[in-house]
């Protein structure tokens, strides 16, 4: 069955020619997709915003705005061509009350475009094709992109379980034509290239160790890759490299310690040169931070209980570079935190009173106790979140991190109903948590959009950030009420002690420039790549100096090169201590941040703008 539609279509869009001042008119069909498990209410009501490697010409700009149901084929103001991003905020009348939908999707640079809208107020499933697909356990799940969710194998009553690609632009859930060559459960899912890889995991049948892995090109799996030893129950991460790095697991002989690479490229594995684990562990955790590290956590040993310690590994998994304590879970979640370093919410083996069940790990690899949740945690479902606040799911009850209290807030606005009841989870963009669970008897994605925020948004455009609040910023660490690292002051903003740092969440930019008033010792501005490689503006990779009593600072990035203004002085380019030009690759996506420096004071700054060039 096809999901409802709700179609709006001719939406202009202008271009202007690089070689004449004529705009160039294109129509483009903009289709909302209604789910039809959680129909739209009456009279909805759009709100569209698009967003790009551009600045908005208004604080508030609107693209559009149209009541869906009656002005199907009208038309909408133009949006610019170098729209990437369109969003909605829809509402709608019903008897309890006025609802609340989220739609959000990526814009290419031709054709139509297609908006899926997810209620707000919970969670909510796609529509079953003709042939439903059967329920499963241990299913391999990732997602592809931003727009598609690819659910692979499985194990059903000793039946093999068709795979399925769930497209989040329309909800529709489709059958592959050419399966798994492989029945496959306790799988790993990660992108691969243009497309996907299924590691490892074992024969639902048999319970056979695998020591392959396939490819899924996009469309099916054509392509089958030797690894150097079976093992399920494995965590796998894609570097900063694009390769993906499998973790730990359980192999013929027990937990695993091993490490092993399957690069997208080749489409060949080794193992030479790669640390191991100083702990074999099966079902482990493995994150990419945002400085490139993978963190290992979580997992079982040989006798089936927690381990109870992190590891950190380098950006290529050649080095093992710390092993630190920390409290053994049985359910557990971890997430990385766009800051740096990452969140974990655990319950205990054993009901332990006064158990500490909330850690931030900070990007120095210390670990720190938040406010814990109280009451029951029966479960823990934990999402990465936008803004910098994971979503996390305990049975009961939808919890929101609030990075600047160190704690979880409740989301009274959305119904545990149809929540996540297995560990089948996957976030294909921050604002989006998604899970596979039954619906009906039948294997269906279910998903919650709490957020549409993506990496085109502009926070500043709407006025100074740091101005009254730390809005859309995220620390590297805790914060707490006590004395901490990272504070706000109204009068002079964000103050940092060395090294603490707390980054623009979500958005990534292209050509840019960076202005903050100085209200102390300059903060660092560190400029980072999606690979976790950084370029600090007043730190060792750019030492330019900031004289005392100065009062604003100017970057601009074009491409590779970065320039510095410090008060009324002239533009510098950015140096490196040794004298030549410090640079960012050029087609690099950048994230922006402050880090405090090495002076005796605590670096301050507010008033922070971001403009897209």
């Amino acid at each position: 069955m096809r999901p409802p539609r709700l179609r709006l279509s001719v939406l202009a869009l202008a271009a202007i020619s690089a070689c004449a001042e004529t705009a160039t008119v294109e129509s483009r069909a903009v289709t909302f997709h209604a789910l039809a498990n959680c129909p739209v209410g009456a009279e909805p009501y759009a709100l569209l915003f698009a967003s790009g490697d551009f600045q908005p010409k208004t604080p508030s700009e609107v693209t559009g705005q149209v009541f869906l149901d009656t002005q199907v084929g009208a038309a909408l103001a133009s949006m610019p061509a170098a729209t990437r991003e369109l969003s909605a905020a829809v509402t709608a009348d019903s008897t309890t009350g006025l609802l609340f939908w989220r739609g959000r999707a990526d814009v290419a640079p031709a054709g139509d475009v297609d908006v899926l809208l997810w209620p707000s107020t919970g969670g909510c499933a796609l529509s079953q094709p003709a042939e439903a697909f059967r329920d499963r356990t241990d299913p391999a799940v990732g997602a592809l992109g931003a727009g598609r969710v690819l659910v692979a194998g499985g194990a059903a009553d000793s039946v093999v379980p068709a795979s399925f690609v769930a497209d989040l632009a329309t909800g529709a859930m489709t059958h592959l034509v050419n399966d798994l060559l492989v029945p496959r459960a306790r799988a790993t899912l990660t992108t691969f290239g243009e497309g996907a890889l299924v590691a490892g995991g074992a024969r639902p049948d048999s319970g056979e160790l695998l020591a392959s892995a396939e490819v899924f090109t996009g469309t099916d799996f054509d392509g089958f890759i030797p690894l150097s030893e079976g093992r399920a129950s494995h965590a796998a991460v894609v570097l900063a490299t694009g390769e993906t790095l499998l973790v730990g697991g359980t192999g013929n002989r027990g937990a695993l310690a091993t490490l092993e690479i399957v690069d997208p490229k080749t489409r060949r594995y080794r193992t030479a040169g790669l640390a191991r684990l100083d702990t074999p562990r099966s079902k482990p955790f493995a994150l990419r931070l945002a400085s490139g590290e993978i963190l290992v956590a979580g997992g079982t040993d040989d006798r089936g209980s927690p381990v109870g310690s992190l590891e950190w590994l380098s950006f290529d998994g050649r080095e093992h570079k710390q092993t630190r304590p920390f409290p053994a879970s049985l359910t557990q979640g971890f997430v990385a935190l766009p800051g740096g370093g990452a969140l974990a919410v655990l319950t205990p083996p054993t009901p332990t009173p006064g158990f500490k069940n909330v850690w931030v790990i900070s990007a120095d690899r210390t670990a720190d106790a938040a406010t814990p949740v109280g009451g029951s945690v029966p479960q823990v479902r934990l999402f990465p979140g936008s803004a910098g606040s994971p979503v996390l799911f305990t049975g009961d009850k939808w919890l929101r991190w609030q990075p600047w209290l160190g704690e979880f807030g409740v989301m009274a606005e959305v119904s545990p109903e149809n929540g996540p009841d297995r560990d089948t989870l996957v976030s294909p963009d921050p604002g989006l948590a998604a899970w596979v669970s039954v619906d009906h008897g039948h294997a269906s994605l279910f998903g919650l959009r709490f957020d549409a925020r993506g990496p085109y948004t502009t926070d500043s455009a709407r006025g100074p950030l740091l101005a009254g609040s730390t809005v859309f910023l995220a620390p590297d660490r805790l914060v707490a009420p006590s004395a901490t690292p990272i504070t706000f002051d109204p009068a002079r903003g964000l103050l940092l002690d060395r090294g603490a740092t707390a980054f623009l969440t979500d958005a990534t930019f292209a050509a840019f420039a960076v202005d903050l008033t100085l209200t102390g010792p300059a903060p660092i501005v560190v400029l980072r790549d999606d690979a976790g490689v950084e370029l600090e503006i007043g730190g060792g990779t750019c030492p330019i100096v900031v004289a005392d009593g100065s009062t604003s600072l100017h970057v601009e990035r074009d491409a590779s090169v970065v320039t510095v203004t410090v008060g009324t002085d002239s533009p510098k380019p950015c140096r490196t201590a040794a004298g030549s030009e410090a640079v960012l690759a050029a087609t690099a996506r950048i994230s922006v941040g402050l880090r405090g420096s090495s002076s005796g004071d605590r670096s301050s700054g507010k008033n922070l703008v971001v403009t897209r060039r």
